[in-house]
């Protein structure tokens, strides 16, 4: 599913995103989704084992990645060079994560805007 093959892409390349993040890196693929649409293919791929996702508490939103399987496939699109697998994620480094990856998303968004200027 082509949908599916983005958000491998996505995890491929920033390994750890909330769905908002997710939904960000769509938009600068012109490839958006609906936010109910996106959080319903997580949870199915999470279901499948493809990705693993964690939260801390109730407050911060899920940060997924991928699991092997679903690394096999980021890597068959292209997306990964080697194939990295995360089995699991500290709640302690949840924060941390998400910092790393909304800082790769405006890198990348900023070099959008250059290449469309």
């Amino acid at each position: 599913m082509k949908a599916d093959n983005d958000i491998y892409c996505i995890l491929g390349r920033y390994v750890f995103a909330t769905p908002e993040q997710i939904l960000r890196a769509l938009d600068m693929m012109q490839s958006p989704r609906l936010p109910d649409t996106l959080k319903k293919r997580l949870t199915a791929l999470t279901n499948a084992g493809l990705l693993g996702r964690k939260r801390k508490g109730l407050v911060y939103p899920y940060l997924y990645w991928l699991k092997l399987e679903g690394a096999k496939k980021a890597h068959a699109l292209g997306a990964m060079q080697n194939i990295r697998v995360v089995h699991e994620k500290s709640e302690s480094q949840i924060e941390h994560e998400i910092g790393i990856t909304d800082f790769m998303l405006a890198i990348d968004e900023e070099a959008v805007k250059v290449g469309d200027g």
